[in-house]
Formats: C-alpha cells, structure tokens, sequence
C-alpha cells in the first residue's frame, strides 16, 4: 500500500512540474530586429521595436537568453 501511496505522490509532483515547464515556454519574451539573445521587455540591451513571441518559439528559432536582463 506504502508503494502505491508513493507511486501516486511521485505522478503528481511530475504532473504539476510538466505544467510549469509548459507554462514557461509560453512566456512572452521580446527579439530585437538584429540580435541573437532574447529578453525581457524592460532588458536596456533591448531598442527600437522589439518583437514579440513566446519562450518557446524564441528558442525554436535558435535565440539564446540575454546574459543582461536574464529572462
């Protein structure tokens, strides 16, 4: 019965961390029209016209975190 107890309590904390790492990718983080890094809204690295997409799309598109603001 113990086994079973921990078998459930192990799903539902790897349950609710899929949910936060999910939540995450769908993070809205901004590109600047030239750079390579991602950031976050208010990065002083981040000029004119910022583009505006999700975590998840920004890596799929190979950008890296901007080492400045830490998104």
């Amino acid at each position: 019965m113990s086994n079973k107890i921990n078998l459930i309590r192990l799903f539902i904390i790897l349950f609710i961390a899929s949910i936060s790492l999910n939540a995450d990718d769908s993070r809205i983080v901004y590109l600047s029209q030239t750079g390579i890094k991602y950031h976050i809204k208010t990065c002083r690295t981040l000029k004119k016209k910022p583009i505006a997409v999700t975590l998840k799309e920004a890596k799929r598109r190979g950008y890296t975190a901007c080492k400045v603001c830490r998104p």
